[in-house]
């Protein structure tokens, strides 16, 4: 069962507040986390509950909304 997108908020850098997302390795067609690719930050401490959003293009990283 997909996640309820509505409980959801995307993960941004916390150097520049950019969005966090995964990019596709074409060698192997894995996705794979390279850090922020606006700022270069390599190194993120990631909350609990990390989905990935679904599309074609990049897959954006999203956590549960704070209540």
């Amino acid at each position: 069962m997909l996640p309820d997108m509505n409980d959801m908020e995307e993960v941004v850098c916390p150097s520049c507040k950019k969005p966090l997302f995964m990019v596709l390795n074409p060698d192997t067609k894995m996705y794979r986390f390279d850090g922020c690719l606006c700022c270069g930050r390599e190194e993120f401490t990631l909350p609990d509950g990390i989905k990935i959003g679904i599309g074609g293009g990049p897959f954006f990283l999203y956590k549960p909304k704070l209540p």
